[in-house]
């Protein structure tokens, strides 16, 4: 019978804390890690270091698109405030007018 060459887990030590068990593997670095030291991420075990690599800082380019968003955000609330405003200036206008050329009527 051939045995694998995968070492037993209970031999291995952390790559951090060398006095405790090793309990996984880092999908990505590939050295193994004590429970305090890995973490589940995306369906991968995987090491604190690893996942700082792995997650990429927020660039200029969605840093623009969310400035964007605001921009239109105000925009949109901004231009519903002034037609707002408008319908409420022309209602008065009618009423004025109406009161004031009340001769309309007869005709």
């Amino acid at each position: 019978m051939i045995t694998s060459p995968t070492p037993d887990l209970r031999s291995l030590r952390c790559q951090i804390h060398g006095e405790r068990e090793a309990v996984a593997k880092c999908g990505g670095c590939s050295y193994f890690y004590c429970r305090e030291c890995i973490v589940e991420h995306e369906e991968q075990m995987i090491c604190a270091t690893c996942l700082l690599t792995q997650q990429e800082p927020e660039t200029d380019t969605s840093k623009r698109n969310r400035l964007k968003g605001i921009v239109r955000l105000t925009g949109s609330s901004l231009a519903v405030l002034v037609s707002w405003a408008f319908f409420i200036l022309m209602g008065r206008l009618l009423i004025w007018i109406k009161t004031t050329f009340g001769w309309l009527e007869s005709l």
